[in-house]
């Protein structure tokens, strides 16, 4: 039996603000994402919809200008059996 650890995402919002493609609504982000993870608020912020599709691609991360974006590897562990 495997478990698989949660890909951790962050968006520091503080970079992300400070990108002027984030404000003029072309950041190249959601487009990046071959899993459709993320989404806009209705203020129009980027934000993780669906986490649980992230395969940790990391083109989100690449792509973003100002390096908002982090993600980790997705790491799948064997559960090791009691004796």
């Amino acid at each position: 039996m495997e478990v698989s650890l949660m890909s951790a995402k962050n968006i520091d919002y503080n970079k992300c603000a400070s990108c002027e493609l984030a404000s003029n609504d072309a950041c190249p982000i959601p487009e990046s994402c071959h899993a459709d993870v993320f989404r806009r608020d209705s203020e129009g912020k980027l934000y993780f919809a669906y986490p649980q599709d992230c395969d940790s691609c990391f083109w989100c991360e690449l792509d973003c200008p100002n390096q908002a974006i982090e993600v980790t590897a997705r790491i799948d562990l064997p559960l090791l059996e009691t004796w």
